[in-house]
């Protein structure tokens, strides 16, 4: 299931996810995942497994929470419905935000999307918030407001720029779907909205996908953020359309990211660690080798895959492997790491 066009996404990994915790034998508990993002690693997990979401990005927290707490109902059903028939009237500045500030009506002439899709997403918002719904019911309804924009969005995949014309996805007629179509939720789950190092629960089991370079995650999203918060006090700034005093991630900062992953692993209440990560990031394979080691026993499972490549990037490397290091931290430290390289062409 694709959620977002996200920088990072593990919807093609999950696979990869499962078997490395299948050949750990970690088949059900309390799962962490937390750095969470689009919420697929969740998703997929929470049959087998109880979840707690986290992220620091407040979209991040309304797509998750619709998608590990919130059902699919036939009053949601209906609703989508109800507010795709909405009828639409003239464009108003001080009501129609996501026009405003992130397409061709407002004064930047931010081409994020066609006026014709900000303005229904704008009418369903401002209906959205004028009906007495319970929480999930809002959330639901938000969440799948922010994807469903997205696939109509006239990006190349991030929203750190918006191109100059409407490309063809971006000119179809935007119709709000539903996020998910689960009728019934069996896990226990939980999600929060919090710095990573700001948690203190404890977990059988807890998998972390953090920034592998220095793309903060706040100015690339900025307006997914801002469609989430519908806040007319939220003024964007700038050619993109920033959110004021977005979060910025050490984690996204070379010279700070190794010393707030050993910080975080350290903090850490679980004993069993899982770590995505590839052969490009900002810690280098040995930096993590010689950390994880420290804690306890490590396996390092490799996996070649696709790379990400923006339009302004260029091809630096043939092969790139996507890394899940795996930590133990009840057995006693080693000095070696276990390496198990998978077969990008093996059905895992």
């Amino acid at each position: 299931m694709r959620i977002l066009n996200y920088i990072g996404s593990k919807t093609k990994l999950i696979k990869f996810i499962k078997k490395v915790l299948e050949d750990n034998k970690l088949k059900e508990g309390k799962l962490g995942d937390l750095f969470a993002g689009t919420g697929v690693v969740g998703y997929n997990l929470m049959d087998n497994y109880d979840i707690v979401s986290n992220d620091v990005e407040y979209y991040s927290y309304i797509i998750n929470y619709a998608l590990l707490k919130c059902k699919y109902t036939n009053k949601i059903k209906l609703l989508i419905k109800e507010l795709n028939n909405l009828e639409l009237k003239d464009y108003d500045e001080d009501i129609h935000l996501i026009s405003k500030y992130y397409s061709n009506y407002g004064e930047d002439k931010r081409l994020f999307w066609s006026k014709e899709n900000s303005l229904k997403a704008d009418f369903i918002m401002n209906e959205i918030n004028k009906k007495k719904l319970k929480t999930k019911e809002r959330i639901f309804l938000l969440a799948s407001l922010i994807v469903s924009l997205d696939r109509v969005a006239n990006t190349t995949s991030v929203y750190g720029a918006y191109l100059k014309k409407l490309k063809k996805a971006a000119e179809k007629k935007f119709i709000l779907e539903p996020i998910h179509e689960h009728k019934k939720i069996v896990s226990k789950n939980d999600v929060s909205n919090k710095d990573i190092l700001d948690i203190d629960d404890t977990f059988d089991i807890v998998y972390l996908d953090p920034p592998y370079n220095n793309r903060q995650y706040g100015s690339n999203y900025g307006p997914l953020n801002f469609i989430a918060k519908y806040d007319k006090s939220i003024i964007p700034y700038g050619k993109t359309g920033l959110i004021p005093h977005y979060y910025k991630s050490d984690f996204c900062v070379k010279s700070k990211a190794y010393d707030n992953m050993k910080k975080l692993i350290q903090k850490l209440k679980c004993n069993k660690i899982l770590i995505s990560y590839n052969n490009e990031g900002l810690i280098t394979e040995d930096e993590f080798k010689t950390m994880l080691k420290n804690f306890g026993y490590v396996k390092l499972y490799k996996l070649e895959y696709s790379r990400y490549k923006s339009n302004n990037e260029k091809q630096t490397a043939n092969k790139v492997y996507e890394y899940l290091y795996f930590l133990d931290k009840t057995c006693p430290k080693n000095k070696t790491v276990k390496e198990i390289i998978l077969d990008k062409n093996l059905d895992i």
